[in-house]
């Protein structure tokens, strides 16, 4: 470019310029200089051409020999800030990490930084998490290629004691996972198989019914609340189905949830202590666990169901429970392979639906208990009626507050005010139907009282009572549906399947009206949950990646969603009770830590 620019400043210069363009040989250049810079060498003339190509011509040079030209920058405009976002912390798995940022907005984060070159003796150099998995979980020592490949910037041969420390900081991070110095295989809790002819109501370790608490108190909420009670595990037992047990070996361990407490009774014959007066209800039946009201249909304790303590031994070379996701999910799957052979597993809830009738007898059967549990619900949904009154009302208070704030505005919107306005005589229509149907639900249940009244709960109903109880339910759901929606039962298998609950979780007699078809399809094929498993130790099924919190901690116990002891926690719901190793030295129970995770 320079070289050009020089040629063609001479031949300006240098040549005559022309209004025409030369036709004679060997004056092509001329001709082309002529053509091309006759325009501009006559609106600037031949000087300014000439000092304008000479200077491209230096700028050209000094490029070349690699001289630098001055720089220009922009004045400086602060730039605006934004807040960091929380780093994800060390110790995360992959999948944890992803599900925890996933929803927010990022932004480009700066390189990482080169790795730090360890220096032999440096007590405070952590680099194992740089090292390849096998290292990191103990398994065997790094190599120095391993290490070259980690510490590109170490010089040198890599030193004896360097390799040494950083297996060292390998098997530090595997015992920090793993509180208890060592693995403690799970421990599968699965519910006892019923006997009819057997009382279990002096059974040691169950879920449901009422605690035995020696002298402790029963205990509540920072709000006073009596805490719902779930499970209480004899530690004897533990200690017999696995002897590695990190757990006192005597005694018994009692949880409760909501708030969370566990509570160690120490050993005795202790009586059953009995529910505090101001107890919430533990469950409705057909309904939803820890509802906000008692009710008719309501309880205050779970199902009382003994349980069996069973050991999941797991293969040998199974890798140390660690943060990474993928070899939880090997723990996980070995888990559950071991309790299979235990116990066969299902993968659904338990319904005595048509599915359900074309593989056992028995099922069809009808019960009183179902009539006299659809009466419940009838009066649950009648003592509903006020509050469904209030709910109206409620609702013309907000509309008529709604109307005051648009009629404030600079320019009152005409159509959401009438829109408004509509809406709150809606409301005001509503009332007199709701209190009509009451008074009519109110005769109705009065009539359905006579047909169920004096019957034996237990006693199977004929097929001509059936049909009176179906027409009952076809009224309700044609004419007290605005009463009694998602109140009572529509169908005929979901008062068959909540009689059924009840029946192998009731007294003795309950169990022993249940067909013999029927009880062996429960024992053998409905002892575990649908999903996750009910357990002690191992590692806990965990919807949120909550358990990754928790690495370091002894898991106490495991609860889980499972309808037939009425445990139908959120969805799909699993609740932990956690303890640090240092806490279960101490017996500092209180210091035990529950979550809840539902998909």
């Amino acid at each position: 470019m320079a070289l050009l620019c020089i040629c063609l400043a001479v031949l300006v210069w240098h040549v005559p310029i022309e209004g025409a363009a030369a036709t004679g040989k060997g004056e092509i250049a001329c001709a082309l200089v002529n053509s091309i810079f006759v325009p501009v060498v006559d609106a600037f003339g031949r000087e300014p051409v000439v000092i304008v190509l000479g200077i491209i011509a230096i700028f050209g040079v000094l490029v070349r020999l690699g001289i630098g030209l001055p720089q220009f920058s922009m004045p400086s405009i602060p730039k605006p800030s934004f807040p960091a976002h929380d780093p994800v912390p060390e110790g995360v798995s992959r999948k944890r990490a992803l599900s925890g940022v996933a929803h927010r907005e990022t932004i480009a984060a700066p390189p990482p930084p080169p790795p730090p070159v360890p220096r032999a003796g440096d007590p405070n150099l952590d680099y194992s998490g740089l090292l390849p998995l096998e290292v990191r979980l103990g398994k065997r020592r790094p190599t120095r290629e391993e290490l070259k490949r980690a510490f590109p910037a170490f010089e040198g041969d890599i030193p004896d004691e360097v390799i040494d420390r950083a297996f060292a900081m390998a098997g530090e991070r595997i015992r920090k996972a793993t509180p208890h110095g060592k693995r403690v295989d799970p421990i599968a809790i699965v519910r006892k198989t019923r006997e009819k002819d057997r009382n279990w109501s002096g059974d040691r370790s169950h879920f449901g019914g009422l605690p035995r608490l020696g002298h402790a108190e029963w205990p509540r909420s920072a709000k006073g609340v009596p805490l719902p009670f779930v499970a209480q595990i004899d530690l004897a037992e533990v200690a017999a189905a696995n002897p590695d047990t990190p757990l006192p070996k005597t005694g018994s361990l009692a949880f409760f949830i909501n708030d969370g407490a566990v509570i160690h009774v120490p050993e005795g014959d202790f009586p059953i202590t009995p529910a505090p007066h101001d107890l919430p209800p533990a469950y409705a039946e057909d309904d939803h666990p820890l509802p906000e009201h008692a009710s008719h249909v309501s309880h205050q304790a779970f199902p009382f169901w003994p349980v069996d303590l069973m050991r999941l031994s797991l293969p040998q070379d199974l890798p140390e429970p660690c943060d990474d996701y993928d070899i939880i999910e090997e723990i996980e799957t070995a888990q559950f392979a071991a309790l299979d052979r235990l116990v066969p597993g299902r993968g659904y809830a338990f319904t005595a639906g048509r599915y359900d009738q074309d593989r056992t007898a028995g099922l069809d059967t009808m019960w009183w208990y179902g009539a006299d549990l659809f009466l419940r619900q009838l009066r649950t949904s009648l003592a509903g009626v006020p509050r469904r009154i209030q709910s109206q009302y409620d609702s013309i208070a907000a509309s008529r507050d709604y109307q005051r704030r648009l009629a404030a505005e600079p320019e009152p919107s005409a159509a959401k005010i009438a829109s408004a306005e509509a809406n709150e005589e809606s409301y005001r229509r509503a009332i007199p139907k709701i209190e009509e149907k009451g008074r009519e639900l109110a005769d109705f249940i009065g009539h359905f009282e006579k047909f169920v009244s004096g019957r034996d709960p237990w006693s199977e109903m004929s097929a001509e009572e059936v049909q009176i109880l179906e027409e009952a339910m076809r009224e309700v759901r044609d004419n007290f549906d605005q009463v009694c929606s998602y109140r009572v039962a529509y169908r005929m298998e979901d008062l068959r399947s909540a009689s059924i609950r009840r029946m192998i979780t009731g007294d003795q007699a309950a169990a022993a009206a249940l067909p013999d078809e029927v009880l062996s399809y429960l024992n053998n094929g409905y002892r575990r949950p649908s999903k996750a498993m009910h357990q002690m130790f191992g590692v806990g099924a965990s919807p949120q990646d909550g358990i990754y919190g928790h690495m370091s901690d002894h898991l106490l116990l495991q609860i889980t969603y499972d309808d037939l002891p009425e445990f139908r926690f959120g969805d799909m719901g699993v609740y932990h009770f956690w303890i640090s190793p240092e806490n279960l030295a101490a017996g500092n129970w209180d210091k035990a830590e529950l979550t809840f995770e539902c998909s």
